[in-house]
Parts: C-alpha cells; sequence; structure tokens
C-alpha cells in the first residue's frame, strides 16, 4: 500500500518537473526574442541614417573666388581690439594709404601682365566649404571665412546642381555670413530646423555633415564635448566628430535632427577637436544676415533658463525655492562689460527687456538687434524684488588672450 503510494507520488514528481523544465525552457525562449527585439530597436535609435537623409538635400558645397589684392585689403581690416577715437583714425590713415600705395597698384601691374603676357590678368584666391539652406527662398548660412568679400560664389547642391550666389550679409565677429542664390520662379529648397537653445547637454550625440577637402555630403558623428570653449568675442561648442578643412560652414545636428550648431574650427595638431558656433549666436542675428552686415549688440551677460543649472530643491541663492515665470537666469557677467557696470550680477533673473517678457530666443534677438550706444532697461529679481536697470547696449567686445586661457 505505502509503495503504490510512493510510485504515484515519484509519478507526480516526474511530471512536475517536466512541467517546470517545459516553463523555463519557454521563458527562455522568449526572453531571447524579446532581447534580440530590444537589441535590433536600440540599434537602430543609434543610427544616424533618418537625421541623414532628413536633412542631406539641406546642405551645400561653398565655392567662393576673390581676386589676391581685395582679399589682402579686407584681412588687413580684420577687426581690431577697441580703440580711442584716435587710434581709430591713425588706422583709418594706415588703411587708405595701404589700398592706395600696394593694393591698387598692384593690382594694375597685374593687369598690364596679364594682358600682355595673355594669361589671367589679376591673380584669384579661392576657397571651399560648407552651407546649409536656413529657408526655402534660397538663403544660405556658412561662415564668413568661407566667403568673406568673395568677388563670386557658386553653390553646388546634393544632386550637382550649381547656382550663384552673392553674399547678403556677414558677421565677422562670430565668423557667420549669409548666401542668397536665385531660384526659379515657384522653386522651393528644404530647409534645416534649429534646435532649442537650451536643448543641448555635454554627452549628446551628434552628426556633422560637410564637404571636407572637396569631399561632398560626408558625415561623421561624435558626441558634445563641452558647451562652453571660449574664443575671442564668443563661447563655442566643442565636438569630437571629425571636422577638416571644407566642413567650416556645415550643420551639426542633434540626434533630432535638429541643428545644434555651425561647425566652424579644429585645431589640425589635435585628433578629433572640432568646434562649432552654438545656435543661442545663430538665431538673433540670421534674419539680420538677410539684410546686410550685422554689427551685433551686447551687454555682456550670458543667460540660461531659469531652471538650467538650478540646484535641486531651490532656486538660486535670494530667489526662493521656485524662480519667477518667464525670467532668464544670468549664468556669467562680463566684468568689463555694460551689464556689470549697471550693476548686474550672476543669478541674478532677467525677466523682461524695456517692458516686453522674455524667452531666451527673445531676449538674444533683441539685445543682438539693439546699436551699440542705445539704452535697454532690464528688470530684475533679486532677493524677492524687482528692480529696474537701466544698461547702455555696447559692441560685441574682443576677449582678450588670458580671457580665452591662452
Amino acid at each position: 500500500m505505502n509503495a503504490g503510494r510512493f510510485v504515484s507520488v515519484d509519478k507526480k514528481a516526474k511530471k512536475a518537473l517536466i512541467a517546470v523544465v517545459v516553463i523555463v525552457a519557454f521563458s527562455l525562449q522568449v526572453l531571447a526574442e524579446v532581447s534580440a527585439a530590444a537589441l535590433k530597436d536600440s540599434s537602430a535609435k543609434m543610427s544616424f541614417s533618418e537625421v541623414v537623409k532628413a536633412n542631406r538635400d539641406t546642405v551645400v558645397q561653398v565655392s567662393a573666388e576673390i581676386s589676391k589684392y581685395k582679399k589682402l585689403y579686407y584681412d588687413y581690416k580684420e577687426p581690431q581690439p577697441k580703440r580711442p577715437l584716435l587710434g581709430k583714425i591713425i588706422d583709418t590713415l594706415f588703411q587708405t594709404t595701404f589700398l592706395l600705395a600696394c593694393v591698387v597698384p598692384c593690382m594694375a601691374v597685374d593687369q598690364v601682365l596679364g594682358l600682355v603676357c595673355g594669361g589671367q590678368p589679376v591673380p584669384r584666391v579661392k576657397s571651399q566649404g560648407t552651407g546649409f539652406v536656413v529657408s526655402p527662398d534660397g538663403y544660405i548660412l556658412t561662415n564668413y571665412h568661407v566667403v568673406g568679400y568673395a568677388d563670386r560664389v557658386i553653390v553646388t547642391f546634393r544632386d550637382g546642381t550649381t547656382r550663384e550666389g552673392h553674399v547678403t550679409g556677414r558677421e565677422v565677429e562670430t565668423d557667420l555670413a549669409m548666401i542668397k542664390v536665385r531660384l526659379p520662379q515657384g522653386e522651393r529648397l528644404s530647409s534645416v530646423t534649429f534646435a532649442d537653445p537650451d536643448a543641448a547637454e555635454v554627452g549628446d550625440l551628434v552628426v556633422a555633415i560637410g564637404n571636407p577637402l572637396g569631399l561632398d555630403q560626408t558625415v561623421t558623428t561624435g558626441v558634445i564635448s563641452s558647451l562652453s570653449r571660449k574664443g575671442p568675442y564668443i563661447n563655442y561648442l566643442q565636438t569630437d566628430a571629425a571636422l577638416n578643412p571644407g566642413n567650416s560652414g556645415g550643420p551639426l545636428f542633434l540626434s533630432d535632427g535638429t541643428v545644434v550648431g555651425v561647425n566652424t574650427a579644429m585645431i589640425a595638431q589635435a585628433q578629433n577637436l572640432g568646434f562649432a558656433i552654438p545656435v543661442d549666436i545663430v538665431l538673433p542675428v540670421v534674419d539680420a544676415l538677410k539684410q546686410g552686415d550685422v554689427h551685433r549688440g551686447s551687454i555682456g551677460v550670458e543667460v540660461v533658463s531659469a531652471e538650467a543649472g538650478r540646484p535641486q530643491g531651490g532656486g538660486p541663492p535670494g530667489l526662493g525655492r521656485s524662480p519667477p515665470p518667464s525670467c532668464l537666469r544670468v549664468s556669467y557677467v562680463d566684468p568689463k562689460g555694460p551689464a556689470a557696470q549697471a550693476g548686474l550680477r550672476e543669478n541674478d533673473m532677467v525677466c523682461a527687456v524695456d517692458g516686453t517678457p522674455c524667452e531666451k530666443p527673445g531676449f538674444l534677438k533683441m539685445i543682438a538687434s539693439k546699436r551699440p550706444g542705445d539704452m535697454v532697461t532690464l528688470t530684475i529679481a533679486r532677493d524677492g524684488t524687482r528692480s529696474e536697470a537701466k544698461v547702455r547696449v555696447a559692441e560685441l567686445r574682443r576677449r582678450g588672450p588670458e580671457e580665452i586661457g591662452m
């Protein structure tokens, strides 16, 4: 009787064990399939192919030509550190003397020799870079150092179509320039979308599309290594996406396909040390560059959204736990700038410019559109109270070597 009972129990145990094995095997198979699908989905998300497909038609090759002597003259006129009136007068006299005593005679000699010898009358200097379409009606953004004051600009699109363009505006200090190409009636171009000025973070994946060394539509990838590397006039994004001669003026995309910067420089002696003009510098002058050369106003501050960099559980010192709505936090004050002279401090909250509530793009555009010498009234929140500060707008100041770590 007991033996039969043991046999029955043994059979039940075997059946239970088989059931457990079957369930475990099935679970492992499901887990493997889910893991494979997740891995496949993850690898798809890591690809930049969709970003490239969506934006490659917006990226163009830019070629520029200029007279050798014209370039020499404009290079001589590059922005110099701010000087008193007497210094400006002396600079103007030297530039005029240089033009009349050197540039014009050399051009005349080359013209004569070219006609006599049957060669090209005046030597030409050629440059090549990248640009990208910022509006469907034919406006293309690039670097100033790519086109400068070129006599002739040729834009080549991805399909091989070439069109002549002309430079509508330049901002020498930030190395930006705008080109306009004439389009057949009814034709519209694909254009980029700019990222929110506060969207980028260190470690974000980025992709650069450009024409390094004439190799059109070259794609390189990397990350944002730094959000704020000091330059002579502005702070740059740093990236380890490979940039080479010819990438200048091209877009730097985030993984969502929006433009976070304009590629502008790299350190030749290093490996993958590239720099881009951030979108918060670009956006305020895009429209102005369509109308002419830009001399941006500045009050010597950098701002971020009210929440950016805010300590967990509280706001900046003196503001309580929550920053005022529709305000921007001052993250840096140039000690030599007009804002510092007006009494602004780091962590102050800027809530309005001339009575207009401000978000970051609007604030930057309002200040950049002011002429040096104009007065603006800032509404400031500090220590729980609001006050007004009158600030005189200045030219974008060139930083000294000690300020950029040289």
